[in-house]
């Protein structure tokens, strides 16, 4: 029987039979391990030493670290699927983007702009607290970017949060699409409440 030090790996393991993986929306999702998790899922930047940003509040993203998490480099977009319990994420991630709408910093010393976006919400059966992100980063040495780097899409199924993340593979320019994020979303809802 797990240890009461082995709590959060006994929950992470009945959520890991929930996650979504194989192939959706374009993408083949594959479990990863813990230290493969993003590293900027709750902060911009993840780890960079003397990177910051104005205003300095746009540092936080309001989404929590996962308990587990699929993810791909499909042809199309790179996607992350992430399971936890925080189910304040969703609100404390829309109160970012409505905060940050234009936000600007440094990174490594090179400075950038980053806007956020909400999107419209998709009418999901089964999901509360909905939202959904489009961000938009670009150095200030290139022309401004329009297309989206990270379509982020988050929301609670009763006491799971569920969080996509799609963004564009490295070498492809194309921008991630916010209807795929979605469509993967809509799979791993419908999963969880199979």
């Amino acid at each position: 029987s797990p240890s009461s030090t082995d709590v959060s790996s006994s929950s992470g393991s009945a959520l890991s039979n929930k996650l979504l993986t194989g192939p959706i929306a374009g993408v083949d999702l594959q479990e990863i391990d813990r230290n493969m998790f993003p590293h900027d899922i709750g902060t911009v930047f993840g780890h960079c030493g003397d990177c910051e940003i104005d205003p300095p509040e746009c540092l936080t993203t309001g989404l929590s670290s996962p308990e587990v998490a699929s993810q791909t480099d499909g042809a199309t977009a790179t996607a992350t699927v992430m399971l936890g319990s925080a189910t304040s994420s969703p609100e404390k991630h829309r109160e970012y983007a409505q905060h940050c709408p234009s936000a600007s910093g440094t990174a490594s010393s090179a400075p950038f702009t980053m806007n956020v976006k909400l999107l419209p919400e998709p009418d999901i059966a089964g999901v509360s607290d909905i939202v959904v992100t489009a961000s938009i980063w670009h150095d200030d040495e290139t022309a401004p970017a329009n297309e989206p780097w990270l379509i982020v899409v988050s929301g609670n199924v009763g006491d799971i949060n569920v969080v996509v993340r799609t963004r564009p593979t490295p070498d492809d320019q194309g921008s991630p699409s916010a209807d795929v994020a979605t469509e993967i979303f809509k799979a791993q809802v419908e999963k969880l409440n199979s």
